[in-house]
């Protein structure tokens, strides 16, 4: 735990000495500080990353074939990813470094993209920055060393294709990649299909689907829950990884909580957003920076963010589930909460600007103490 207080209080001391045009070095500088924490870790036997280890250990010894036909019918990239890895370097401590990297990277480029998008100030990005932090499980990304990579690519190519709306059929390969990479990414994929065929329907419309799309995710997790048992396949693997999930009982009443709060906190963030956006949609408000183009993408961007959110809430009996998915959320969050603080610039709105702070300090305070306390506290590495 020492470690990753001192690594953070490190970077909190030397913020000052960059500037707005310089942040993105700062936030590049802090991900490689966080891999770099990463590479040392020593897990304990209950750990996934452990058993990453050995399966690492046992791909150094055995062909790609072989490694193949053990492990790689449902998810051939995470293969490719572990075997790759495992030849390329003899330490075990690649494998969390370069994931922290990787979803350290992607969530910091997303929050950058935001902020030059939007213009922030460097207060304003400081502020995202100590929200995501605050939230984001550092030893979660470590021990889960795939779906925290699958939530980190799949909310920046999110926004890239929906605010953007640039290189979609790229973004849409990574997204199909991505559901070969860990199948737990399929719902919210599912979500943005969805979304693709709804996003210019009227608003009425999109709040319906707050029910029926969750509802839809729910049974077609049902339904491959049943299809499948009798399956070997990839559909067999969702259902035991899934039911497995639903029998979990590793974790006690404040993971849930606080899973919750963050949960009810975003949808206060997307509530305040969506209601913004839909005041400037009426007045047709285009100031420069926020033109009708840009509008709509962060409209559907914050449906996006809606919808996945009521569909962890349907799946609150899997505890795993609610415990790991939020943080999908908490990475692209990060786009209404910067254009959020854009707006309290606006007279307007600037009477809810106090509130919102104080809610995010608090909240944040809060989280990360729990983060303290119960999670970092086991967190152990070896020099």
């Amino acid at each position: 735990m020492l470690c990753i207080v001192l690594l953070f209080f490190g970077f909190a001391v030397i913020n000052p000495i960059f500037n707005k045009k310089t942040y993105k070095i700062y936030l590049l500088l802090f991900a490689v500080a966080l891999a770099c924490l990463a590479w040392f870790t020593k897990p304990d036997y209950t750990m996934d990353l452990y058993r990453a280890y050995g399966q690492l250990d046992l791909f150094r010894q055995i062909s790609f074939g072989k490694a193949y036909s053990y492990y790689g019918a449902s998810n051939p990239l995470t293969l490719v990813y572990y075997y790759a890895l495992a030849r390329i370097c003899p330490e075990n401590g690649l494998l969390p470094a370069l994931t922290v990297f990787i979803v350290y990277g992607f969530s910091f480029a997303l929050l950058y993209k935001a902020a030059m998008r939007f213009d922030s100030t460097k207060k304003e990005m400081n502020m995202a920055l100590l929200f995501f932090m605050a939230n984001f499980n550092y030893f979660y990304v470590i021990d889960n060393t795939r779906i925290y990579i699958c939530f980190a690519v799949l909310a920046y190519f999110m926004y890239v294709d929906i605010v953007e709306k640039k290189h979609r059929i790229f973004c849409f390969l990574v997204y199909a990649a991505l559901c070969y990479f860990h199948y737990g990414i399929l719902p919210f994929v599912l979500i943005r299909i969805v979304l693709l065929f709804i996003k210019k329907m009227s608003p009425i419309v999109k709040k319906a689907f707050i029910v029926i799309l969750p509802v839809l995710i729910f049974a077609a997790n049902k339904i491959a829950l049943a299809l499948g048992s009798a399956s070997d396949g990839l559909l067999g693997t969702v259902e035991k990884k899934v039911s497995g999930y639903s029998d979990y009982e590793v974790f006690g009443i404040w993971q849930f909580s606080m899973s919750i709060i963050r949960l009810v906190l975003a949808l206060v963030i997307m509530l305040l957003s969506m209601t913004i956006t839909e005041s400037l949609f009426k007045k047709k408000n285009t100031d420069g920076i926020l033109g009708n183009r840009l509008l709509n993408g962060m409209y559907n961007y914050d449906w996006m963010i809606v919808y996945s959110t009521v569909t962890i809430f349907l799946f609150a009996s899997n505890y795993q589930f609610v415990l790991r998915t939020p943080n999908f959320i908490q990475i692209a969050l990060s786009v209404p909460l910067l254009f959020l603080l854009y707006r309290f610039r606006n007279p307007v709105n600037k009477n809810l600007k106090p509130y919102t702070y104080i809610l995010l300090l608090a909240e944040s305070v809060i989280h990360f103490a729990y983060l303290l306390l119960y999670v970092y506290n086991n967190a152990q590495f070896v020099f």
